[in-house]
Order: C-alpha cells, then structure tokens, then sequence
C-alpha cells in the first residue's frame, strides 16, 4: 500500500503524538501490527477500532475513509511535549495556580457587574457558575487542597462564589432559568 493511500484512521493514529510501541502496548498488539495501522498497510479488526476509538478518539468509520491528499503532504506526527526538569514542576504549579486564582477572580467580578445588569439573563449566571466552579476544582487540585475528604462545597471561594452568583439569581424566576436552559439544549440538539 502507498504512503498516499492512508485512510483518516491511520492518519489520525499517526497524529496522536504515540510511538508505534506506545501504541501496540495501550492496545495489547505488536508494535509491527501498530506499525501497519499507522502506515495504512493494514485496517484493525472491528473490536480493535473501538479501543482506538476509546484510547485516542479515532472514530470506527475513520479507517474505511481516505484520507484527503492535502493532509498527507503535512502528515508529520506530533511529538509529545518535552518532558521538563522537576525543579521546573513547583514554580510551574505555582504559575497556575496563580492563573486560576486571577480567572476566579475575574469570574467574580462578572458575577457582581452582572448583578447591576438586569439584562444579564439566568442562562448567562449558569454559565459563570458552571465557569467558577471549574475554576475552583482546578484551583483546589493545583494548590494540593482537593481532598477527598473535604467537600468542595466547603472550600472558601467556592462558598463565596455560590453567596454571589446566588444573589444575582434572587433577581430571576428559577423557573425561567430552567426552561431557558431546556430551550437551548433542546436547539443545541436539534443542531446536530
């Protein structure tokens, strides 16, 4: 089979940054077999497909489609990062924390213009809240504070987040927050 010939699903294989070896011990194959699904030389049966498709997103069809011609001029894989010193990890860990620490407070600023904004709608306060507390989790998991053991619910800027974001809310119906919220994942539905 001719480099030209591969299909989307080796394609695909080829641009998740694994080593053939990585990619035949992830899926209990030879690193030659992995070699011919990368290649294109050779399809993986069905019940290998859906391991590909569970460990790297290659969807089963992938690998009946060809892929087009102009992807295979750019078919380099991508390299997985470099890995870095360990003296690098805790200023690392404590850049992001810093990072998240300004997104959280970021956040409650919109929540509290928000609040002065009556045309700010109940779907838009969700939103900041779903977007706060992801910034909570990652805050608590980056600074170490994510104990099992301790809900999130406890965690102080969690806590001041839900006192905000709850004022906002007192101005709303909830029952009109939540069919808003049906409306549009009825139309985000629909869309697909």
């Amino acid at each position: 089979m001719d480099y030209m010939d591969r299909s989307v699903g080796s394609l695909a294989l080829l641009r998740s940054g694994k080593t053939q070896t990585q990619i035949g011990r992830e899926c209990g194959v030879s690193t030659v077999t992995a070699h011919h699904w990368v290649t294109g030389e050779r399809k993986p049966g069905d019940k290998k497909r859906l391991l590909l498709d569970r460990l790297y997103g290659i969807a089963p069809p992938a690998w009946d489609e060809a892929a087009p011609k102009e992807d295979l001029r750019d078919a380099a894989p991508v390299a997985p990062p470099a890995p870095k010193e360990e003296k690098e990890v805790p200023m690392t860990a404590y850049d992001m924390a810093h990072e998240l620490q300004a997104s959280a407070r970021q956040l409650m600023q919109r929540i509290r213009s928000a609040a002065a904004d009556a045309r700010v709608t109940p779907l838009e306060h969700a939103k900041v809240m779903a977007a706060c507390s992801t910034v909570v989790v990652s805050l608590a998991k980056v600074t170490g504070q994510a104990d099992p053991k301790t809900a999130l619910s406890r965690n102080p800027l969690f806590l001041q987040i839900v006192i905000e974001v709850e004022a906002v809310l007192k101005k709303h119906n909830l029952t009109d927050v939540a069919k808003e919220i049906a409306e549009r994942v009825e139309a985000l539905e629909s869309a697909r």
